[in-house]
């Protein structure tokens, strides 16, 4: 039986044409505001997809449905490998619960099918959702794209759910984590936080020295990170917090937000004690919670940062497999062929595309006369 705003949805649709429509590029930033009184993930929004032009990746955003009350919206990352791939990162979105019926799903494939490409390869967090796009055309329950190995291809996440109370929401905390927030505070260590992309360029150094010591990998440049702060500045979506101790920075996080959960996508700090990390992480959380988003995500770990995050006690939330659909299956065959090759002469890629990060670092390091770091002036 289906739900009542499905029904509604299918009733507009016998006056209306029902079909996926691209957003204006005009009209995106007025998407962000808009997905933030829905439950999409960041991964969704335009200011996280439009970053990805810098790495010569097309985003096209759609809209299913009327123009001026549509029903449901996608960001499909548009790829060309020799052929067209689309990828969709935690969506399609409903704005109107039930709107993704086996009509909305099959027209959004005969678009797909119309702008020549090759498949749709769709991650989510709910499994169901996964299960009904797998179910009206050929598809696998695999990643037919995994040469990004970035955020949304992590298979958990490590989500805190926060308290109203800072006092409640620290007693939840390991009793060395507290330590560790206490020491810092006695240490003198002091956060601020900042938008746009003037701080994210300040903390750059930190990052990519600490990606460096720990070999773990930037997949984006420098670039990418600065356009994706721009494109959040007017909507607060993006946030980098840096501890400093005595006048110079030591740390620093950049954390993005959709309604529901602020994430932590990237995190680094000097090597001295007392250790400032817990700090860092203690104040971005509680600053988005009064911010109104009442989650905050580490994103996944290994060891040795899960045993850092284990101490906040976050609870795991596990992520389905992603699904290929396969929307041209000759295209997908070819691909199919080709992709143990590719799979295995990505981190030759990889290495290129760290390399260009150590070129951009070199570049704001030059810019700003030295990669040290000074504390801004009081207000």
């Amino acid at each position: 039986m289906p739900s009542k705003p499905a029904e509604t949805a299918r009733r507009r649709g016998c006056c209306l044409s029902m079909n996926w429509q691209e957003i204006p590029q005009s009209q995106l930033p007025s998407w962000n505001r808009r997905l933030l009184l829905t439950d999409a993930s960041f991964l969704q929004y335009p200011y996280w997809n439009d970053a990805y032009r810098v790495l010569h990746c097309r985003p096209v955003y759609l809209v299913y449905g009327d123009a001026l009350s549509p029903l449901a919206y996608v960001s499909i990352l548009t790829i060309w490998a020799g052929l067209r791939i689309g990828v969709v990162q935690r969506g399609p979105v409903e704005l109107l619960q039930g709107a993704l019926t086996d009509e909305a799903i099959s027209s959004l494939y005969e678009w797909a099918k119309a702008h020549g490409y090759a498949f749709l390869r769709f991650s989510h967090s709910d499994a169901g959702l996964l299960a009904h796009l797998a179910g009206s055309r050929a598809a696998q329950r695999r990643d037919s794209f995994p040469l990004y190995p970035g955020y949304a291809a992590a298979g958990f996440e490590l989500v805190i759910d926060q308290k109203d109370d800072d006092r409640a929401t620290l007693a939840g905390l390991h009793r060395e984590a507290r330590r560790q927030i206490r020491r810092a505070l006695d240490a003198g260590y002091i956060v601020r936080s900042a938008d746009g992309p003037e701080a994210v360029a300040e903390a750059w150094p930190i990052f990519a020295a600490c990606s460096k010591r720990k070999r773990f990998p930037m997949y984006w440049p420098l670039e990418s990170y600065l356009e994706m702060a721009r494109r959040a500045r007017p909507h607060e979506c993006a946030r980098t917090y840096t501890v400093y101790s005595e006048g110079c920075a030591i740390a620093a996080a950049l954390v993005v937000r959709d309604r529901n959960t602020a994430v932590a996508l990237r995190a680094a700090a000097e090597l001295r004690k007392p250790s400032c990390s817990a700090l860092l992480h203690w104040v971005a959380m509680r600053d988005m919670f009064r911010a109104g988003v009442r989650c905050y995500s580490f994103g996944s770990a290994s060891p040795p940062v899960s045993r850092f995050k284990g101490r906040f006690f976050p609870r795991p939330v596990v992520c389905p497999p992603p699904v290929t659909v396969e929307i041209a299956p000759h295209l997908c065959r070819m691909w199919n062929a080709a992709l143990p090759g590719l799979v295995a002469i990505a981190p030759a890629l990889q290495w290129l595309a760290r390399m260009a990060v150590v070129r951009s670092s070199s570049r704001v390091e030059g810019a700003a006369g030295a990669a040290e770091l000074r504390e801004p002036a009081s207000d």
